[in-house]
């Protein structure tokens, strides 16, 4: 069983911390793709045809319905908070000691 203390909260913040510094500039480009400017104009979500399947069943359950939102830092940003888990899971499991 893992048991989580302040020093993992502690580490969990300075890891998204170092994630969010270090992945800022691409969140503030904001540059799209050229294939996500139909998807923002149109609302659309076809990407079985470029072989991401697994994409579009993720994306259609997200966003309930055949119009996608674009809510485009959002998923950036929630998987900067799961990596920073997954750092200090790794430091857990590792038995690394933490201060």
């Amino acid at each position: 069983m893992i048991s989580l203390e302040r020093k993992h909260l502690n580490a969990f913040l300075v890891s998204l911390g170092v994630l969010c510094f270090v992945w800022l500039p691409t969140i503030l480009s904001s540059r799209p793709y050229i294939d996500d400017v139909g998807r923002t104009i149109r609302g659309y979500y076809e990407w079985s045809p470029n072989g991401r399947p697994i994409a579009q069943i993720i994306f259609g359950a997200l966003n309930v319905g055949k119009h996608l939102i674009d809510v485009y830092p959002a998923y950036q940003i929630i998987a900067l908070a799961v990596m920073a888990l997954c750092c200090v899971l790794m430091l857990i499991i590792l038995n690394v000691e933490i201060s």
